[in-house]
């Protein structure tokens, strides 16, 4: 399916227009849980609060070995964009030293260094830089951004490169378990809401579980969106989690070009990552979560 099939077929207006009230309405999407690493509640009463209420506390060192953190969306956003000039001058530039470097810092402000990092050394022990992986990636992504079937299988594609991508590539979402936890509870609110018999191909978004989750089987399905009338499935290959990835940022944009919000009032370059910290926050936690 290419972006303009997705983006114009009836599940897709329909949850656009579904979905509008809830973006920044009070008590219109009210959601809470306990954050566990921060032993504290959280809650918001919009997809606009949720945002508002960002926290991601974050640390890295950077290549001059001083120590980066933060936890506010503002502090993320800062430390993003410069991340992302780096690394695309470091493409552009065809400096594979500064490519590893920048992209051992995102996945270290993401959490996610582990397996990861020896992932780009094997594309180098295979006799490939990394800059030109990251370069012929890029332009993969570039020249068929409008369709989500031209992948190559050597794209590698998980929580941590999803990072990489996304501060390489224009309107590319950190597609990780939680955002795919919040799609996929607000397309189980719009099935629920339209009481539809299946969830719609379009909006059948696979979630992943957390670290947490993975070691203490009895969190697995905290991240889990699906009921027992609506079920959907998980990120179990690298096809399936990047096809998810760039139907997400398809249904992302259409929200946020046709609907109304105070999303609409932040700066053209913060929208989308404002949006993607909304879900990231919403899907810590959706199990227990019960639409009015």
């Amino acid at each position: 399916m290419n972006k303009q099939d997705y983006i114009k077929s009836k599940p897709v207006q329909s949850f656009v227009e579904w979905i509008a009230p809830m973006l920044d309405t009070p008590d219109s999407f009210n959601h809470k849980y306990f954050l566990k690493k921060q032993k504290r509640d959280w809650e918001c009463d919009s997809i606009f609060c949720a945002y508002e209420n960002y926290s991601w506390q974050f640390k890295y060192t950077d290549e001059f070995q001083k120590e980066i953190k933060g936890t506010s969306f503002c502090e993320c956003e800062e430390v993003l964009h410069s991340l992302s000039v780096k690394l695309r001058n470091g493409v552009t530039q065809g400096n594979n030293n500064i490519c590893k470097e920048v992209s051992r810092q995102i996945l270290q402000w993401g959490g996610v260094t582990n397996r990861n990092i020896d992932k780009i050394e094997n594309i180098e022990n295979m006799g490939q830089e990394w800059f030109l992986y990251l370069l012929q990636t890029k332009e993969q992504f570039e020249r068929n951004l409008d369709s989500n079937e031209y992948f190559r299988s050597e794209i590698i594609m998980n929580s941590g490169f999803t990072k990489i991508y996304s501060l390489l590539v224009d309107d590319f979402l950190i597609y990780d378990g939680r955002l795919g936890a919040a799609l996929g509870l607000l397309a189980r609110g719009y099935c629920e809401g339209k009481k539809l018999e299946t969830i719609p191909e379009e909006l059948h978004f696979c979630w992943g579980a957390g670290r947490e989750s993975i070691i203490n089987s009895k969190e697995k399905s905290r991240r889990n969106p699906s009921s027992d009338k609506y079920r959907f499935g998980s990120l179990y290959s690298p096809k399936v989690h990047l096809e998810n990835n760039i139907r997400a940022n398809w249904i992302v944009q259409e929200v946020l070009c046709n609907t109304k919000s105070k999303f609409n009032c932040l700066e053209e370059s913060k929208k989308m990552r404002a949006f993607e910290s909304a879900l990231f926050m919403i899907g810590y936690h959706v199990k227990d979560h019960l639409f009015q």
